[in-house]
């Protein structure tokens, strides 16, 4: 009599994946507002003031950026410089003016950024698309 032993073995894959980084360039592409008196989700997408050139956000590496729009009537760039720093969903925009956005951060990840602004009762959530 034979006998066939088969071994099996498993190989565990390793599931862990580092976080999507928000180091790129980040083109606006909706808008998400929640209406006061119902509560019910108001989905707009974006139009850019000049065809085919989006506003965009860039995050550079070592903490500096741009907010990057164009003129409606000229169609030129207007860029700001920005210093931008986050902690988990906590993101913080300093634009040269001295002012601060501060926004959630309610998803990242290789493809789409949706920052959450909450000011005087307004939350509006915009979407971006990495470039």
């Amino acid at each position: 009599m034979s006998v066939l032993v088969l071994g099996l073995t498993s190989c565990s894959k390793d599931d862990t994946q580092e976080p999507a980084s928000i180091v790129g360039t980040w083109d606006q592409f909706q808008f998400v507002y929640v209406n006061k008196i119902n509560g019910e989700e108001i989905i707009e997408d974006y139009t850019p003031n000049c065809s085919g050139k989006p506003l965009h956000i860039v995050f550079n590496s070592n903490g500096e950026g741009f907010y990057n729009s164009y003129s409606s009537s000229t169609c030129e760039l207007d860029s700001y410089p920005i210093l931008w720093s986050q902690s988990g969903q906590s993101l913080i925009i300093e634009y040269d003016n001295g002012e601060q956005d501060k926004p959630q951060v309610t998803q990242l990840d290789e493809t789409t950024l949706k920052l959450l602004y909450s000011q005087g009762g307004e939350i509006v959530t915009i979407i971006y698309r990495r470039r």
